[in-house]
This record gives C-alpha cells, sequence and structure tokens, in this order.
C-alpha cells in the first residue's frame, strides 16, 4: 500500500530517545508511512548517530539551531504524503492511535489538523487540545483530570505539535511555520491560528490517545523563558483576535471564563435540554442531528443527573456532542452567558437556565401537546380528573410559549393549536424517515401470523390501535416510509395528515382487495415525500436556524 502519512521529527540531541520514539510508533502504527528525522545541529552528536542507526528513515542534517518551526518546514519539504505528524521523540504512540485521526480527518474536508488526546505516564489526562486567552497564556483542556469519558471530538484554539496529523495541502495553504518565532512554543499555536483564519479547522479526537512526557526534551525553565519570547510574537501577530478574549491568567477563580473560552472556536453554542439522551430514531434525535449537523457548532445536551444511560451518552459523545448530566440551573450558572441559543426537547426546567443565559434565543420544541391526550381521554371518560389534567398541562404548555422565542412542533395539527392559541410562530419539524430506495412489492408481503416476525417493510398490513393518545406516532411514519398499509384508530392517524378515506379501510379490505391496497401503499409513499422526508426536515429546520439568528455552515476550503 502506498503511504498517506509521513512522521516528522526534529531533534535536537537525545537521538537515542527519537529512536526509541520510533520504535514504539513502529509497533502501534500498522498502516504505511514514511519517516524524516531532522536534526537541528545536534552538539552531542546525535545528527550522525542517527544516520548510521536509523534504517526506513530520510535522516537530514541541519548546520545550525533554527528552531523546532524551521526543522518542521524542512521535514515536510521531504514528505510527498497527503498527510503529515509532527511528532516529538518524548511522545510514545498506543495502539489503534492512527486511525482514528485519518477517519475523523477523511470524514471532515475542512479539517485541516487532529490531534490525539496527551496523557502523562501515569495516565492522567494531560491535553485534550487547548485554548488560548486574550493575555496569549494558554491552558490544555482538563490538564490533570483523571477521567477523560466525558471528552468529545471537536472543533478547538489549537493542539499540541508534540502530536498532530495535518493535511499537507492545508499546511502549504498558509505557508507552513513562521519563521518569525525563535526556537521552539507557540510557533504551532501561530500555525493553528493561521489554518483557522483561511477557514480551516482544528480538532482533537479523544478516541487516540499518546504518552507524552511534558518537556521530555528539555527542561521546565527553559521551556517557560522560550515561550515568554515568542509569547510576545504571537501577541504582536495576533493582536486583533486577543483583543476579543478574556484573559486566562486567573480563569479558574472566574470559570465561566474557561467554559468561553474553550468554545471560542466555534460557529454557534447551543444548549439542548431534554428529559434524557435521545434514543436513535427518535425525532427527538434528529433535532439534536441537525444542530450538530455544522462540525464547528459547540453542542451542549443537558440532562437530569439521574438519567439512564444505556449507552446513550457514549455515542452522542462520540458523534461530537457534549453530554452533561447534572442540576439545570447548577450547570448553566457554571457557564453564565456562554450559549447562543437554548433549546428545550418539551417540558423541561427552562427557567432556571434562563436566569444565567439571558442573552440566548430560547427555542421550545413540543413533540407532542400533553393537553390535547388528557381531552381525548375526558371525551371519551367524562372523568374529573381527566378534565383537571388536560388544564394543568394546557397551562403549563402556555408557560413554556410564554418563554421561547422560536416554536417547532411534530405535526401540523399541533403547530394550528400553538398558532391559534398562543398566537405564536410554529415550525412544523415531522419525524424523519429515510425511505428505502426499493419498496417491497405486493406479491413479496407477508400476511398471517408470521407477519409479526418480520420487518415492516414486508407486511402486507400493519395493525396498530392507540386509543387514547394524541401525537405524532413514529412507528407509524416508518410504516408510511416503506409503503405498508396500516389500520389504526382516530387518536393513531393524529399529525400524520393523511385523508379520511384510508382510514376507513378494515384490515380484512386490506388483505383481500390488491387494488384497494394498492390505492392506499400510493397515498402513503407520497404523503411520506412531502411530510416526513428527512430533506423535508432539513428545510424546515434551517428556517428555524434562521429565526434563532444562526448562519449557516462555512464552506469547506
Amino acid at each position: 500500500m502506498t503511504p498517506r502519512i509521513t512522521f516528522v521529527l526534529v531533534t535536537y540531541g537525545g537521538g537515542e530517545l527519537a529512536a526509541h520514539c520510533l520504535d514504539v510508533l513502529a509497533e502501534h502504527t500498522p498502516e504505511p508511512y514514511e519517516v524524516v528525522v531532522v536534526d537541528s545541529a545536534s552538539p552531542d552528536g546525535s545528527g550522525e548517530w542517527l544516520e548510521r542507526n536509523l534504517t526506513g528513515a530520510t535522516v537530514v542534517r541541519m548546520t545550525e539551531n533554527l528552531g523546532f518551526g524551521a526543522g518542521c518546514n524542512l521535514g515536510v519539504q521531504h514528505a510527498r504524503t497527503e498527510f503529515v505528524c509532527f511528532l516529538n521523540a518524548d511522545v510514545e504512540v498506543t495502539e489503534g492511535w492512527l486511525a482514528p485521526l485519518l477517519e475523523l480527518l477523511d470524514g471532515t474536508p475542512a479539517a485541516a489538523a487532529a490531534a490525539p488526546l496527551m496523557v502523562f505516564p501515569d495516565g492522567r489526562l494531560q491535553e485534550a487540545g487547548s485554548l488560548l486567552g486574550g493575555d496569549a497564556f494558554s491552558r490544555g483542556w482538563g490538564d490533570g483530570w483523571e477521567d477523560g469519558a466525558e471528552l468529545y471530538p471537536r472543533v478547538v484554539d489549537y493542539a499540541s505539535a508534540a502530536c498532530l496529523v495535518v493535511r499537507r495541502r492545508a499546511f502549504h495553504d498558509v505557508g507552513g511555520f513562521s519563521s518569525e518565532y525563535h526556537i521552539a512554543y507557540y510557533e504551532d499555536t501561530d500555525l493553528q491560528f493561521g489554518l483557522r483564519d483561511r477557514g480551516w479547522q482544528v480538532w482533537v479526537q479523544p478516541s487516540s490517545h499518546v504518552v507524552h512526557v511534558r518537556h521530555g526534551t528539555s527542561s521546565t525553565a527553559t521551556a517557560e523563558r522560550l515561550s515568554d519570547i515568542n509569547r510576545e510574537v504571537f501577541r504582536r501577530r495576533w493582536a486583533d483576535d486577543l483583543a476579543l478574549r478574556p484573559p486566562a491568567l486567573g480563569v479558574h477563580e472566574h470559570p465561566h471564563r474557561l467554559w468561553w473560552l474553550r468554545d471560542k472556536p466555534a460557529s454557534v453554542r447551543v444548549l439542548v435540554v431534554a428529559p434524557g439522551a435521545p434514543a436513535d430514531g427518535d425525532r427527538d434525535a434528529a433535532l439534536l442531528s441537525a444542530w450538530r449537523a455544522d462540525p464547528e457548532a459547540a453542542v451542549t445536551l443537558l440532562v437530569p443527573e439521574d438519567a439512564a444511560d444505556d449507552g446513550a451518552f457514549a455515542r452522542w459523545r462520540s458523534r461530537g456532542v457534549e453530554v452533561r448530566p447534572g442540576d439545570a440551573g447548577e450547570a448553566s450558572r457554571e457557564r453564565v452567558g456562554n450559549y447562543d441559543v437554548v433549546v428545550a426537547l418539551g417540558d423541561v426546567p427552562v427557567e432556571a437556565v434562563t436566569r444565567w443565559q439571558r442573552a440566548a434565543v430560547k427555542a421550545l420544541d413540543l413533540a407532542s401537546l400533553p393537553h390535547r391526550a388528557h381531552e381525548r381521554r375526558f371525551a371519551l371518560s367524562r372523568a374529573k380528573e381527566d378534565a383537571v389534567r388536560a388544564g394543568a398541562a394546557r397551562a403549563r404548555t402556555a408557560e413554556l410559549l410564554q418563554w421561547a422565542d422560536v416554536v417547532s412542533c411534530a405535526s401540523e395539527e399541533d403547530a394550528e393549536w400553538v398558532r391559534g392559541g398562543a398566537g405564536a410562530t410554529a415550525h412544523v419539524l415531522t419525524h424523519p424517515v429515510e425511505a428505502p430506495p426499493v419498496l417491497c412489492e405486493l406479491a413479496d408481503r407477508v400476511t398471517g401470523d408470521a407477519a409479526g416476525d418480520v420487518d415492516l417493510a414486508v407486511r402486507r398490513v400493519l395493525v396498530a390501535p392507540f386509543p387514547g393518545s394524541a401525537g405524532l406516532r413514529p412507528e407509524l411514519v416508518r410504516a408510511m416510509a416503506v409503503g405498508t398499509p396500516f389500520v389504526t384508530t382516530w387518536e393513531g392517524a393524529d399529525g400524520l395528515g393523511l385523508p379520511g378515506w384510508v382510514f376507513e379501510c378494515t384490515e380484512e379490505q386490506l388483505l383481500t382487495d390488491d387494488e384497494l391496497w394498492g390505492r392506499v401503499h400510493r397515498e402513503l409513499v407520497a404523503a411520506h415525500r412531502a411530510r416526513f422526508a428527512p430533506e423535508r426536515f432539513r428545510a424546515v429546520f434551517a428556517d428555524l436556524q434562521a429565526d434563532c439568528g444562526v448562519a449557516p455552515a462555512p464552506l469547506v476550503p
């Protein structure tokens, strides 16, 4: 296989350390690769030692030490691969570390670079990307944490070039590392600010991690001295950007600044408050995914402390969503003023959040209107308790509508009630279900007792009563997507937008009358395309985002 990546190591002394780094790299990197080692005129003879002892690597020797950036630029000149990885000699990669980074870059065309988690030799987290304050001091996100389970892939200010995979054409797009920096430090920050300035993204991928001995090739005192020199260069080059940021020094006394700086690279910061983590296939999952569709959006899902987790937290985190279990008021106070949009999925404690996010646009999504179900039950039972429940539910819905700036509903029927009862504008975000490219023909459909054990797409008829309920039923939307006629109650038909004659068909008629079955089948397929196709959901969601003041996703450079 042709290598896709070249590893560039810059050395200044410590030739044996570099050789050990490459041995570990070979042990844990099954993908084909090339290696370029640039020796910066090491005074201890490391350049000569590397030339004699390294096999399968290109060794380039400089006549004087021009610094990390210049050495990397020279190393990249010898690379011909799609990606380059800058790798410090004091880094040890781990099993399976490279594949998640390449997968992220392959799936994100706007990503110029991807970094792994860096951990200390004792297992504590060292850095999950870094953030930069207006004083040009930096903070490694998660430095010293014992556990990184809550981390997720995200766009960052920058990540250390001790181990950083970069798209080679993006590196050339910004002219590589600047020559203005002295020896070491801040040149990698500068590079990544330059990438972002040209529309590229820099990511951290927690599925990958490497072990890094901080300042393993120099002393802490030397690192601080060199940082002080180059910090002034960085301040001058990026003064306009830094002027828009709070300082990083003392940030732990003002924790909301820390979160604000973490999310600074985001195109929009969205807080989604939900009763639990949405399950795949649910309408709430489609809504959460739509907010996360812009890879530069920072999306936090806030759920109660006792919310059930059957693996959903990890699944959403792997998709770039921060999942935060906790008290809504406390979690929002910690990040006061951080969010541009607050999304409430149904009846959740929005009041506690609003107090600390006063500038955010408030978006309310109503998957169903509970009072309508109670009203249906009262119409059947005439029981006083059903009337009381209906009144209480209607009053709570009115409170939520009063809170919201933007409203979305799952069906046109619910939206009409919102428009009429509250005078609010309501977007209709139906349950999006993808239709299969080919629908099962009638001749291949299954009937009788066996139908209950087969996929919905090959059944001839689905019987699905929903007595006394109200609101859109995802099971019936999925039946429409695959063209399977169903028999349900009038309550189950709520929100589907189908003509009345469809629901007058009996199970027996649909099982015996092929011509009628075909008419219903075609009606369901057409209605699904008109109301429940994913492209329809995306179009309406774009209108909702516009009402929230959210710009479309940036173009890929």
